[in-house]
């Protein structure tokens, strides 16, 4: 229910707080708070609070229940927010409470708290909501921040086991917790006894109880849970990527550990085995270098840019000896090729066998190996043998797939290549063509599966031979190399598609020809600038027009067939898929009649209509004989042609969508989803409104309507010299006397403008004069009874008797400042309250919102803050005085960073110095609540006390 519909007083002015809630049934008791809470909304009603007396209030006024409050003053009634703890530890019999402390600017609290506590599942307080986050910890433990700055732990009573004295705390290693002051990290236990001290800049789990961590000297090591050094990493260990633990058939246990090195500007990357026995690590396989480890089993080593191999399992060694290794994969196998000249003559498999290669395997590319004979190449194909011809070159670089197989171009003596498959058959010999595309072939025609083989026209090749001077001749051959069809156009660039059995060319000169490959023909060429695939299978060109101005183009619509079935005259930056009426089903013109026709140039609505209109979705507004009906894409009858006039009204507040008009689809189940269009309907000359589904809302017996009207928006009707007003459900509301009435929609609740004798006036929402016609021009503010009116080329503020009670003004708005109208005169700007008294003199050049009711002032070139919660009617105070040459930005809701000029300090709300303006620059770190301070280059890190400390800047 929308609250500001309500113009009658429930209430006296005597609450401390005033609610609105809703009784919920619950499907769940209390004691299931790991359950799902299944609710639903019965009535609403109000909640009043009194020196903790709670009473509940129908809508109209009348109490429901009285009963004492448990809940604090200045604080919400207590909530159980959904908490899903499972993630962390095991289930809690603890539930997540919390209550709102309201703002209270006398006990200096600027904005709402949002308090946490903890219940029991019976509903039995644990600890009334006093932190400001809780989150689950390790066992029956709670995390919690205090003050969105202290972080510590408690148990499940509420006993504080780990003290507020640090900036972050985080379950680490399902048994401790890694904890932060200001700069760096440590471990607790789940005592809180002290595991590792706050010496490291990271600490990271290892494996096995061991760890990972990064000392004050960007040392980094892996360390015991006791603390102590295991392995200490190569100085200038930056980071570590990979750890990786590995164990070999006999048991023994190795990490493998990728990590980067830095030094300055320059960083590299380096790969370790180690090992660990007796707590004590060393390096495997020392003496290489580790390129890779595969299948956690064979190692690829490097020495003397030479390459080598080690198995973990049976320590068998190849020692580095060859310069290029390629591996190839199958399905059921791995053989690594190795290179020691001119040829990969070694082939070892995963158990470090080697064989000596009898064929000369003079490279390999994308799992393809090829073999050089009498200087020429061949391959091997999908079963690893060779193929019988051989090539002057081939590219497997760009393969055509079609039908999980693999087609690659080759060359013999000369430029024009040919295709081969991945058995090594030739498919279309060489220096024939001098171009091949590949262009997928999503839908196959039936009738081409009788032609050809199944799966054969899953890519079509479009080969061009070029060698004529004046034209190009295309053929168009499946992937086996049998003919389609084949073509002669000019020498042009050309681009592909493929679409129901049609080729698309699109020429570089802005041409387009639509070949159909069934029929070997082309059915037509069109010129056109740009060429569209539509998402209803169908195409779009555009052509420049030349009775069209130049930012006009005229978009064609061509049919799945190729031939054109529609064009229109549109922007030329206008996306064609957003126009209306160009989608699947289109309105068409044959002769002098209209009718609907789809892409598939399939007849819905046959040519017999004088004109036809798209309405909503399917449906459309139809002529026959000069009298107007409602058709829907099947030519159904939804209202009969007996109307001089019919529009549809879209209404706003709601989109339109399929879903609104599904009722369409059959005539005796019209019903909308939401309205959100009407139909406005005329016969001899009186007006009327049917709804979505045509039943009458309004009966043709009115001169007009007004059409800016929203979805649950008042009906203003005209009948001779009144207007008539009704609610969106047509029920009467008044009627008035008047030139003219419209609804102001920049308020709330709804008031109309009244136009009388060249006069204007204002009515509440049930038709009473809340403003009587007294001037020509008079606008409602957004204060309450409030008006402003122009008079004499002046502004002024008039209460709802028509009584000035502002003095003249420039301009006054209040759109900027909720409840006060800013107002300027001279070029000078003041404030005035609710009840137009001035709170703030016109003396400033500048006046606006800065935040928690505080006001941004500038005069002079100074900016000041001055305070909006000050008394009512008087002079509003200044809370910083106007002398800053910036006051750049609030932090934390209570830190102003200010300038004066070239230097930056920061202040409180109360102009208390919090650092001195002594810095060139300064901003706030949210994360750790403290001050960056920059000073002719140097940068110094401050708290809020204007204490130095030291920061992690890696951290």
């Amino acid at each position: 229910m929308n609250l500001n519909l309500c113009t009658f007083q429930i209430f006296d002015y005597k609450f401390d707080h005033v609610y609105q809630k809703y009784n919920y049934k619950y499907d769940y008791t209390r004691q299931s708070f790991d359950k799902e809470y299944l609710v639903t909304r019965e009535q609403s009603y109000f909640e009043t609070c009194f020196k903790n007396k709670i009473k509940k209030f129908s809508l109209d006024g009348t109490v429901q229940a009285d009963f004492e409050s448990k809940t604090n003053k200045g604080f919400t009634e207590k909530e159980y927010p959904k908490t899903d703890w499972s993630y962390n530890g095991p289930k809690s019999d603890r539930v997540l409470t919390t209550q709102t402390k309201l703002a209270n600017y006398a006990e200096k609290i600027p904005d709402d708290q949002k308090l946490f506590g903890l219940d029991d599942t019976n509903g039995n307080e644990i600890i009334k909501p006093f932190y400001t986050e809780i989150d689950k910890g390790l066992a029956n433990q709670f995390l919690v921040v205090y003050d969105d700055r202290a972080v510590g732990a408690i148990d499940e009573n509420g006993k504080l086991i780990i003290p507020l004295d640090y900036k972050l705390i985080e379950p680490f290693d399902s048994k401790y917790y890694i904890v932060k002051d200001n700069q760096y990290f440590g471990l607790l236990d789940k005592d809180g006894k002290e595991v590792f001290p706050l010496i490291y800049k990271e600490i990271k789990v290892f494996s096995d109880g061991f760890y990972l961590v990064k000392d004050k000297d960007d040392w980094c090591k892996i360390v015991d849970n006791q603390n102590k050094t295991i392995y200490v990493f190569p100085k200038y260990t930056e980071k570590v990527f990979t750890i990786e633990k590995i164990v070999t058939d006999k048991n023994v246990v190795l990490y493998n550990l990728k990590f980067r090195l830095k030094a300055g500007y320059e960083y590299w990357d380096d790969h370790f085995l180690i090992k660990i026995e007796n707590n004590l690590a060393t390096r495997f396989l020392e003496k290489y270098k580790i390129e890779e480890i595969y299948d956690n089993k064979i190692v690829v080593i490097k020495s003397s840019n030479l390459i080598g191999f080690y198995d973990l399992n049976n320590q068998k060694l190849i020692e580095p000896k060859f310069s290029e290794i390629k591996i190839i994969y199958s399905k059921t196998s791995k053989l690594i090729y190795c290179k020691t000249d001119n040829y990969f003559d070694t082939i070892v498999d995963e158990n470090l066998n080697s064989t000596i290669s009898k064929d000369n395997i003079s490279y390999i590319i994308n799992n393809v190996i090829f073999y050089e004979k009498d200087s020429k190449y061949g391959f091997f194909d999908k079963n690893n043998k060779k193929t019988k011809n051989t090539f002057e070159k081939i590219d497997v670089n760009y393969p055509i797939y079609a039908s999980n197989e693999k087609f690659y171009k080759f060359y013999d003596n000369g430029k024009r290549a040919g295709i081969v498959n991945e058995d090594g058959k030739i498919i279309i010999k060489a220096n024939l063509y001098d171009k091949i595309h590949s262009v997928s072939s999503i839908d196959q025609l039936p009738i081409f599966n009788k032609k050809f083989a199944k799966g054969e026209l899953r890519q079509i090749l479009v080969c061009i031979d070029n060698s004529d001077k004046m034209t190009n001749k295309i053929d168009f051959l499946t992937v086996e190399g049998n003919k389609i069809a084949s073509t002669t156009v000019d020498k042009k660039d050309y681009s592909f598609y493929f679409r129901n059995g049609i080729m698309i060319l699109i020429l570089r000169d802005e041409k387009t020809i639509f070949f159909d490959l069934h029929e070997n023909k082309i059915i037509s060429k069109v010129n056109g600038f740009s060429f569209n695939n539509d998402y209803d299978r169908a195409y779009t060109i555009l052509k420049n027009n030349a009775s069209a101005s130049d930012s006009k183009v005229l978009a064609q619509k061509y049919s799945t067939k190729g031939n054109l079935i529609s064009e229109q005259i549109i922007d030329r930056n206008l996306n064609t898929q957003y126009l209306s009426n160009w989608n699947y089903y289109l309105i068409q013109k044959k002769g002098n009649k209209y009718g609907i026709i789809d892409v598939n140039e399939k007849i819905h609505v046959p040519f017999v209509y004088d004109s036809i209109i798209s309405s909503v979705d399917s449906v459309y507004i139809a002529k026959n004989n000069n009298k107007y009906g409602i058709i829907d894409r099947y030519n159904n009858v939804l209202l009969n042609f007996e109307y001089d006039k019919i529009e549809t009204q879209y209404l706003p507040e709601n989109r339109i969508t399929s879903k609104d008009v599904r009722f369409i689809e059959d005539y005796g189940k019209r019903t909308p989803y939401r309205s959100s269009f009407n139909f406005m309907v005329s016969k001899d000359q009186k007006t009327g409104i049917l709804g979505p589904t045509l039943k009458t809302i309004m009966p043709v017996e009115f001169d007009s309507f007004r059409k800016d009207r929203t979805l649950f928006g008042p009906i203003i009707g005209r009948k001779g010299s009144s207007s008539m007003v009704y609610d969106y459900q047509s029920h009467f509301l008044f009627e008035v006397q008047c030139d003219s009435l419209l609804q102001d929609k920049n308020n709330n609740p709804v008031f109309y403008k009244i136009y009388k004798n060249g006069k204007q006036g204002f009515l509440d929402q049930k038709g009473k004069m809340i403003f009587s016609g007294l001037f020509p021009k008079v606008e409602k503010t957004n204060i309450e009874n409030l008006f402003m009116i122009e008079k004499d080329s002046k502004k002024y503020i008039v209460n709802s008797k028509g009584e000035i009670i502002s003095n003249a003004y420039d301009e006054i708005n209040t759109s900027i400042i909720y409840n006060y109208a800013v107002v300027s005169i001279n070029n000078k700007f003041g404030l005035l309250n609710q009840k137009a008294t001035l709170v703030i003199p016109e003396i400033y050049d500048s006046i606006q919102i800065l935040i928690n009711n505080y006001l941004l002032v500038y005069l002079d070139g100074r900016f000041g803050i001055i305070d909006l919660n000050a008394v009512e009617n008087k002079i509003l105070p200044i809370k910083i005085p106007v002398s800053y040459a910036q006051i750049k930005q609030i932090e934390a809701k209570k830190y102003i960073i200010v300038s004066d000029p070239f230097k930056t300090g920061v202040i409180d709300f109360n102009n208390k110095t919090i650092i001195p303006m002594i810095y060139d620059s300064v901003y706030y770190q949210e994360n750790g609540r403290y001050f960056v301070c920059t000073s002719n280059g140097v940068t110094s890190y401050l708290t809020c006390d204007n204490i130095t400390i030291q920061i992690d800047k890696s951290s």
